[in-house]
């Protein structure tokens, strides 16, 4: 399969920026560099493949979008789509008049399928607008999509079927557009986002009031709080429970073994009862229980994402999802856990991630799990020692891994892969930069006190 791409000019402080996507996918640099708004780009491109797929079932339902009629083998899609394709953008990147004008991107799904976006001027007005145009063989497969779904509706519509059938009917005909799509793309993965912050999130998104206060909420933070909103009740019975809410037959994976290394991660259970959001400790008294606003900082950024990856494997949810600083509020020991359970996720789902971050035990976790691939793969004999060291599940294969480093606007480049060619691991080097900073800073003091107890 074709790697997936993404190409950034020119937005925020991002000047000219490409990566292929892998499985596991890593930005790494100083605050302001650009890894948010790669993140954030990713979304913006993924999140147009969302809203065709709303566009053609909406069309198969009801022969129209937004109150306006369609006709077969019309290119009136794209008009269609725009406003929401910028009110999209708008939210995520702001104004069009706030961008560079030489503004520009493109996201690469698949040989000749792909999305770009830029600035134009409108009417030779001099001014500058969001444009986006899908590529001639996407576009012209849209359109045959949607004369698909025009048909579906008008054949619904004269079969006097029963609501029962109708619905039944409808169901199949949505799985059978966002199936299409998915091969169109060669990418059959759903997109969440998971952004920073999340400790104020989670409280916030466990308060309704608070909820329904909240106003102006960005396109990311929006979509998360009703992820946790949706998936909350999964909890009803505990972290231990869960499963039982997705009886998808046979498991993936151990799903005791996994609630319990959740539980021991968040040193407590999660549970979401009639009195409110609790964990339910394992530490300290067998009967101790907090409520959600009075957790750590720590708890409370690590509840949501390690539960919602629990419920994608639950789900068995092949889905490409975003983390923005899965160390923040953690302790390096921790932050290693969760390297291994986000791998855990990508290995379990054949999902991908792309992870933000700041911290260099992240990487180096991350550099474990892609070298201990390199290594069962010399012979059965390594194979199987490796397995004892780490597990199975978190282990990341060949090739599994991209690790960027991204600096300031003031540098050339502006980006660098991390990844040594030999054994497609993290540069040594580059993993803790900082420590040999210190030790330097260190060896000269060192050498002040003894040239001082010289004199």
């Amino acid at each position: 399969m074709q790697p997936q791409k993404i190409r950034i000019k020119n937005n925020g402080p991002i000047t000219d920026f490409e990566m292929e996507i892998n499985g596991v996918n890593l930005l790494i640099g100083e605050q302001a560099t650009g890894k948010s708004t790669i993140a954030k780009s990713i979304f913006f491109f993924r999140n147009i493949k969302t809203l065709i797929a709303d566009f053609l079932i909406q069309v198969s339902e009801t022969g129209m979008y937004k109150n306006k009629n369609l006709v077969k083998g019309s290119d009136k899609f794209y008009k269609l789509l725009n406003p929401d394709i910028k009110d999209s953008f708008i939210n995520l990147f702001g104004y069009s008049w706030d961008l560079n004008p030489e503004f520009y991107m493109r996201y690469d799904f698949a040989p000749n399928i792909y999305i770009e976006t830029s600035l134009e001027d409108f009417a030779n007005s001099g001014k500058k607008y969001i444009s986006t145009k899908f590529s001639s063989f996407l576009s012209q497969r849209i359109i045959d999509l949607m004369d698909e779904a025009l048909d579906f509706y008008v054949t619904s519509g004269r079969t006097g079927m029963s609501l029962e059938l109708e619905q039944g009917a409808r169901n199949r005909n949505r799985t059978y557009i966002i199936n299409q799509l998915s091969n169109l793309y060669c990418d059959g993965y759903s997109t969440y986002y998971i952004p920073a912050g999340r400790s104020l999130l989670t409280v916030m998104a466990g308060s309704r009031s608070a909820m329904n206060q909240a106003q102006n909420l960005d396109l990311v933070t929006e979509r998360f709080m009703g992820l946790i909103d949706s998936i909350r009740g999964s909890f009803n019975n505990g972290v231990r429970g869960a499963y039982k809410y997705y009886p998808n037959g046979k498991s993936l994976f151990d799903v005791h073994k996994l609630a319990a290394k959740i539980i021991r991660m968040q040193k407590g259970e999660y549970y979401n009862t009639k009195s409110g959001e609790e964990l339910h400790l394992t530490e300290g008294s067998s009967d101790s229980i907090i409520k959600l606003n009075f957790m750590s900082s720590g708890q409370q950024e690590l509840l949501w994402l390690v539960n919602f990856l629990y419920i994608l494997m639950l789900r068995q949810e092949k889905a490409f999802v975003i983390i923005e600083e899965p160390e923040a509020h953690i302790y390096p020991t921790l932050q290693k856990d969760v390297a291994e359970f986000i791998a855990s996720y990508v290995n379990i789902c054949s999902g991908r991630v792309l992870c933000t971050t700041h911290s260099p035990y992240i990487l180096a976790a991350f550099n474990n799990l892609v070298y201990a691939g390199f290594v069962a793969s010399k012979s059965d004999s390594c194979a199987k020692k490796v397995k004892e060291i780490i597990s199975p599940a978190s282990i990341i294969s060949d090739g599994g891994l991209n690790a960027i480093k991204l600096f300031g606007r003031d540098k050339t480049p502006q980006s660098e892969s991390l990844i040594s060619r030999d054994e497609g691991e993290i540069s040594s080097d580059m993993i803790d930069e900082v420590s040999g900073q210190i030790n330097s800073d260190y060896t000269k003091l060192y050498s002040v006190l003894l040239d001082a107890s010289g004199e």
